[in-house]
């Protein structure tokens, strides 16, 4: 590629070397001669980079050129004007050097301007049209205001030379130049290096071009000679840079966009056919008839396929059997129309090999959006659907194994109180029989028996009320808490008359869940405070709630014993008591309310300190009041 590249510069520079030598003969024989070829070339570049650009208007992504190629269509004509009132040309007679020196400036004025209205057609579209009447009417107003209206500033003085206001153009179009290649630096990425390059040196050459063009007297002299080498050098740069290429290469000049498209295309189509390829799932492509044009290498792996052959143009709905096959043709006929579906089948691999899938089938669209072919997406889950069976199965004989425990609580409730009754009654009997008979140590023993068999007869209560708390069936409902407390207090209320107790119940917010359980959260939480609070006079009982986001939180405060958090772990725990030797209970009350909270999920806790009361608190989802 360099060999090529240092050939193709060698034969350039050439070019150029033939070139420079044939004009520079040409002027020193003929001085006329040499502006015309050199003002026609320049012409011609101009009229071919419109007719390029022109002609591949509606494909080009960049009007930018376009811009530019009709520019230069009216600067080759303003030039060739130039050249045909040349002095010594007996064309455009009756003129002096001045016409021709003005429509040198008007070019370079137009030429300039162009370059620089041009970059803001980078990455935007116009009419033509419009364009082309615009400059249509800027170049008849110049050659009227020179030939016709003589308003046009002079630029050139026979006898004396160029005018101030020539001169001072000469700069102010070479300072528009260095702006509009400053800008177009800044966007060169939209351009290949290569065009980038050609453009940006072509437009620099005019600079020291201009630069000549202030110096002679005679429009004939070496400076204006000079001037135009560097013309014919910035034009065929031009030439370069949008005939040669737009001829050669369309796709580095006015296609660039749409080759970085196609080059974007084609990496997100290699990076497609990477994550197909590299996935562990089984991916197929399907004709609108359902049949197997493609599958990726996992998916061959997956069902041990050995030969492409045994499941190109396949039917997909061959690869199952039974009400797994009627599935796969209907989310097939889906999928042709559209729609996506999906579904779990059964089908072993080629050799056998008992498999578990999950389906996905989804149209693929062309750009306009009509399906043209379907995609077959199949994960093995084999192991997630034996895991499941495992599971299933597990459970099922858990179930069992908990009906057999609960038949089992059942049996042992039943035949634990029965003895429990009869020794109860029995010391009863003995008590009142011989109660006088008995010494005050027997007597005492008697009614130790007696407090102990009501205590395992709370005990065995309590742990069937524990365990049924997680197995009843729940009925959700909204209910109003604050009757269901009012409710709850007046039975504890009356099982200790004798007490002083001050309750207020502050709650408001309706409770929703089984009121069955709640009532049964809000008894053993009630009991308890009425429990810890016996030493006080009076104990005071407070109820509140407020809302918790998405839930209301309940608190029940008294001024009781309170507890020490230290030991809060213990506190929901079975059998767990803090203070054993001085209160009665099971330690099952709280495990209880804890259980039956979760299971609406909600959740429990509490705050306390020693000889400062304590306040339980827990949450329950929100509901409305019953009507």
């Amino acid at each position: 590629m360099i060999k090529a590249l240092d050939s193709a510069t060698a034969r350039t520079v050439l070019f150029f070397l033939l070139l420079f030598t044939g004009l520079f003969i040409v002027k020193r024989y003929n001085y006329l001669l040499f502006h015309s070829l050199s003002d026609l070339f320049v012409a011609v570049v101009c009229f071919g980079t419109f007719i390029v650009a022109w002609n591949a208007r509606r494909y080009s992504d960049i009007h930018y050129f376009l811009f530019l190629g009709i520019a230069n269509v009216f600067l080759g004509f303003i030039l060739v004007v130039h050249l045909l009132s040349y002095r010594g040309m007996s064309v455009l007679t009756g003129f002096s050097s001045n016409p021709p020196t003005q429509l040198w400036i008007a070019f370079r004025y137009l030429q300039s301007l162009s370059f620089l209205i041009a970059l803001f057609f980078l990455n935007r579209r116009f009419q033509p049209f419009p364009v082309i009447a615009a400059y249509a009417g800027i170049t008849a107003l110049t050659l009227l205001s020179i030939f016709a209206w003589d308003i046009f500033p002079d630029c050139y003085v026979d006898g004396s030379g160029l005018t101030p206001f020539k001169k001072v153009s000469e700069y102010v179009a070479s300072a528009i130049i260095v702006v509009a290649i400053v800008i177009l630096h800044r966007r060169k990425e939209m351009f290949d290096r290569g065009v980038f390059a050609l453009i940006v040196s072509s437009y620099a050459v005019m600079i020291p071009a201009g630069a000549l063009f202030t110096l002679y007297v005679d429009v004939y002299g070496i400076s204006n000679a000079l001037g135009h080498f560097l013309l014919i050098i910035s034009f065929s740069l031009l030439y370069r840079a949008v005939i040669q290429t737009g001829i050669v290469a369309p796709h580095r000049l006015l296609f660039r966009n749409l080759k970085r498209s196609e080059e974007a295309l084609r990496e997100l189509n290699e990076f497609n056919e990477s994550i197909v390829e590299n996935s562990r799932d089984c991916i197929a492509i399907l004709d609108l008839e359902g049949r197997v044009q493609f599958m990726n290498r996992a998916g061959q792996a997956l069902l041990k396929i050995t030969d492409e052959g045994s499941f190109r143009n396949v039917p997909f709905g061959d690869f199952w059997e039974g009400e797994d096959r009627r599935t796969a043709l209907d989310v097939i006929a889906n999928a042709a129309r559209g729609s996506v579906g999906s579904f779990d089948g059964y089908r072993s691999s080629f050799d056998g090999e008992p498999q578990w899938w999950s389906v996905i089938v989804s149209p693929i669209r062309n750009a306009g959006g009509e399906t043209v072919r379907i995609l077959a997406t199949a994960r093995n889950i084999t192991r997630r659907k034996q895991a499941q069976d495992e599971v299933k199965k597990r459970t099922e004989q858990l179930e069992e194994t908990i009906e057999e425990l609960e038949r089992f609580s059942y049996s042992v409730s039943h035949d634990l109180k029965a003895p429990l009754r009869a020794i109860d009654g029995f010391s009863r009997s003995l008590l009142k029989r011989h109660g006088g008979q008995l010494d005050e140590d027997s007597e005492r023993r008697l009614n130790v028996i007696r407090d102990n068999v009501r205590t395992m007869g709370c005990l065995i209560e309590d742990l069937l009320s524990f365990s049924r708390s997680s197995r009843k069936q729940m009925d959700r409902a909204a209910f109003n808490m604050a009757a269901l407390i009012d409710e709850v207090w007046a039975e504890i209320r009356t099982a200790n008359a004798n007490r002083e107790i001050e309750f207020r119940n502050a709650v408001t917010l309706p409770g929703y869940g089984d009121p069955a359980l709640i009532r049964q959260v809000v008894v053993n939480l009630l009991e308890n405070a009425v429990k810890f609070t016996r030493d006080r006079k009076p104990a005071v009982i407070e109820m509140t709630d407020h809302c918790a986001g998405r839930d209301v939180a309940y608190s029940i405060r008294d001024n009781g014993i309170g507890f020490d958090m230290a030991y809060y772990g213990k506190l929901f725990q079975v059998f767990e008591r803090l203070n054993p030797d001085l209160y009665e209970g099971t330690g099952i009350g709280l495990a209880i309310v804890q259980r039956i909270v979760q299971r609406h999920g909600g959740r429990v806790w509490a705050e306390g300190r020693v000889d400062e009361g304590a306040t339980f608190s827990f949450t329950l989802p929100k509901g409305d009041m019953p009507a």
